[in-house]
C-alpha cells in the first residue's frame, strides 16, 4: 500500500561517460512499474539531466553520476547528482539557444529544482503517477 511517505524505487551510480544516458534511460525502465503512465516522461527526464551532468559537471571528466527515483501514492520523483565543477545553476536557456534539455523538463513535469549536494548539484523533478 503506497502512502504520501515517498519511498525508494531504485538507486545507481553510473560513470559520467557517454554510455550515462542510455544506462540511466534502462535503468528507469527496469525499475518503474509497468504501465506507469508517466514512464516514458520519466526516461525522457533521466535522459537529459544524465547528459547535462556529463557535459556541463565534472561527472563527465571520469566523474560519476548518481540517480535515485521515488515514488508517493500520487508521484515519481527522479533525482540526479552530479560532481559540481561549474560555476553557474541549472537555469532554462534562452529561447533560440542550444541545450532545450532544462524546457523540455519544465514543460512536462509538475514540478523541478536545484539543490546542492556537498560538491555538487542535484537536480529533481516530478510527475503524476
Amino acid at each position: 500500500m503506497m502512502t504520501d511517505e515517498p519511498s525508494l524505487i531504485g538507486a545507481i551510480t553510473i560513470p559520467g561517460t557517454m554510455r550515462a544516458a542510455r544506462v540511466a534511460r534502462e535503468f528507469v525502465a527496469e525499475i518503474v512499474q509497468p504501465g506507469v503512465a508517466a514512464l516514458s516522461d520519466l526516461v525522457l527526464c533521466v535522459s537529459e539531466l544524465v547528459t547535462n551532468a556529463v557535459v556541463h559537471t565534472k561527472s563527465g571528466v571520469r566523474g560519476y553520476v548518481k540517480i535515485q527515483v521515488t515514488e508517493t501514492e500520487k508521484e515519481i520523483r527522479l533525482d540526479v547528482t552530479d560532481e559540481g565543477g561549474t560555476s553557474s545553476v541549472p537555469h532554462l536557456a534562452s529561447v533560440g539557444a542550444g541545450g532545450r534539455g532544462l524546457r523540455i523538463l519544465d514543460s512536462i513535469t509538475t514540478a523541478w529544482g536545484v539543490r546542492p549536494a556537498g560538491p555538487g548539484t542535484t537536480v529533481w523533478c516530478t510527475l503524476p503517477r
